[in-house]
C-alpha cells in the first residue's frame, strides 16, 4: 500500500495560507486539491515534493507499506509543476540522462514518453513552445517507476492532442497515489476524492 499522509501542516508567508492540515492520498484514489486563488493549492504541491518546508507538521511517505525518506520519495516521485523547470540550456536528452541518474529503465521510459509526445531529443528546453514545456514536463515525471505523481494545473498550456495524450498517461497510472492541483473539474474528473483548501 502506498500512500502519502499529513499532519496537522501549516504555511504561512506574510498572511497564513493554511494550518492544520490533516490528509491521507491514498493509492488507487486520485485526489484533487482545490480552493480559490491564494488558497494555497501549489504551495501543498510543492510541500508535498519536499520543495518547500511547512511551518509545522509532518509528512509520510509510505511505500509498499513501509515509511521512506526523502532520498527515496524523491526517487519514485514525478512532479509536474510551474515551479519546477528543467535547465534551459540542457537538450531534451542530455535532461532524460541527469533525471535518470544512471537508470536505464528510467531513462528508456522518458525517452519512449518523448516520442508519444513528438519531442525532438535534440532541442533545448529553454527553446521550445510553452505547450511543448510543459509537454517535456509531463514526459519526465509519468515514467514506469514512479509511484506518487504531483500535478499542479498540469493541463497547462496544452492542445487538444496533448490534453488526450495526458489523460492517457493518468489513466494508465491509476494505480499510483495521484494528487492535482486544480479547480478545473474538466481537469480533475479523474479524481474520485477531494481536498478543498477554502
Amino acid at each position: 500500500m502506498n500512500y502519502i499522509k499529513i499532519d496537522n501542516i501549516s504555511k504561512s508567508y506574510s498572511i497564513k495560507i493554511f494550518s492544520d492540515l490533516h490528509f491521507t492520498f491514498e493509492q488507487k484514489k486520485p485526489c484533487a486539491v482545490t480552493g480559490p486563488n491564494g488558497s494555497g493549492k501549489s504551495t501543498l504541491i510543492n510541500i508535498l515534493s519536499l520543495k518547500f518546508l511547512p511551518d509545522a507538521g509532518v509528512i509520510k511517505y509510505v511505500h509498499a507499506g513501509t515509511e521512506i525518506n526523502e532520498k527515496r520519495s524523491s526517487s519514485v516521485t514525478g512532479i509536474v509543476s510551474p515551479y519546477f523547470n528543467p535547465y534551459e540550456e540542457m537538450n531534451m536528452r542530455q535532461t532524460a540522462q541527469f533525471v535518470s541518474f544512471g537508470n536505464a529503465g528510467k531513462l528508456k521510459s522518458i525517452c519512449d514518453n518523448y516520442r508519444i509526445f513528438h519531442i525532438n531529443e535534440n532541442e533545448k528546453f529553454g527553446n521550445l513552445s510553452e505547450g511543448f514545456k510543459q509537454r517535456a514536463k509531463i514526459c519526465l515525471a509519468f515514467t514506469d517507476d514512479v509511484q506518487f505523481l504531483l500535478l499542479d494545473e498540469p493541463f497547462n498550456s496544452l492542445d487538444e492532442e496533448g490534453r488526450l495524450i495526458l489523460e492517457n498517461f493518468i489513466e494508465k497510472k491509476s494505480d499510483c497515489v495521484i494528487v492535482t492541483a486544480s479547480n478545473d473539474k474538466n481537469e480533475t474528473g479523474f479524481c474520485s476524492e477531494e481536498l478543498n483548501l477554502g
